[in-house]
């Protein structure tokens, strides 16, 4: 089985060129249900720490995560591809992925596109 991931990040509204500026990848690779429970922990504290506001206390999340644990499901993903693209001059796509080779895509947006075996 293999499944695709898409996200999309910084998001500006440009009102004067009646566009979008954002980020872009989408990643393509193999899911593994992450069984071990303190690495399943360990990965929905980091999302949650990511998208959950620094007035939220993480420990609800923690609590949150007790309650439902018994029929959470966390996947990693084995990447194999990702591409992403950007309106920016010099990307770098998102924390932690590196940027790849570039390609000059569609109305002159950058392309980032790598492989992996």
């Amino acid at each position: 089985m293999k499944v695709s991931l898409n996200i999309v990040d910084a998001i500006k509204l440009d009102k004067d060129n009646f566009t979008l500026h954002y980020k872009s990848i989408i990643i393509h690779g193999k899911p593994k249900e992450i069984i071990d429970e303190i690495t399943k922990r360990k990965s929905m504290t980091l999302v949650c720490e990511k998208y959950i506001s620094e007035d939220y206390p993480i420990e609800h999340s923690q609590r949150t995560y007790e309650n439902t644990s018994e029929v959470l499901t966390v996947f990693e993903i084995s990447i194999e591809e990702i591409s992403g693209l950007g309106h920016e001059k010099e990307e770098r796509c998102f924390d932690g992925i590196n940027v790849y080779k570039k390609h000059v895509g569609k109305n002159n947006k950058k392309m980032y596109n790598k492989e992996y075996v």
